[in-house]
């Protein structure tokens, strides 16, 4: 929750990823259930995920069914705050799992970071980074992670959608 997120942006030594990991697999395990069902979530952001006092994690608001070929309807309003909000959600295209996984890894960057992606990784930067290698910006904000942390999240932050997971059970 947003809450908890102040909480650990507050620490002074970065977060142990364990626990964000944990909190995302548990996100993505409950969207994977409403995926099942034609459901996705249109808003996922801190504000509509409520962690229990056992570190459970209940998501809120959580969707709009399905109105055809798999994907949801187009919706007017947004977050607030649109950086959790994936690219082709905020130019008014249907929502999908691919949508979803954008939100997650925003939140997870948030979460591992304490600071919001500057924007979506391109398909020009991920070009460029396997010809040149250069740290990504989590790798220089959090150098103790693992490189299947980064290549997770960089994925995930994916601008053009056909670059990031196709469905919440993939990115499991």
């Amino acid at each position: 929750s947003r809450e908890r997120l102040h909480q650990l942006s507050q620490q002074p030594t970065p977060i142990n990823p364990i626990y964000p990991l944990k909190i995302v697999r548990q996100i993505a395990e409950a969207l994977e259930l409403a995926e099942r069902l034609d459901l996705y979530h249109c808003s996922l952001s801190p504000d509509t995920i409520q962690l229990k006092q056992d570190g459970t994690v209940v998501l809120v608001d959580l969707g709009i069914p399905v109105v055809e070929n798999g994907m949801a309807a187009k919706l007017a309003p947004l977050l607030d705050n649109d950086a959790y909000v994936a690219p082709e959600q905020q130019q008014g295209k249907p929502i999908d799992s691919r949508c979803q996984v954008y939100s997650m890894a925003v939140i997870l960057y948030e979460i591992l970071t304490k600071e919001l992606p500057a924007e979506p990784v391109t398909l020009w930067h991920t070009v460029s980074q396997s010809l040149l290698p250069k740290n990504t910006a989590l790798e220089l904000k959090r150098p103790d992670l693992t490189r299947e942390t980064y290549d997770l999240v960089e994925k995930c932050l994916r601008a053009q959608p056909w670059g990031r997971y196709p469905t919440i059970k993939e990115f499991l």
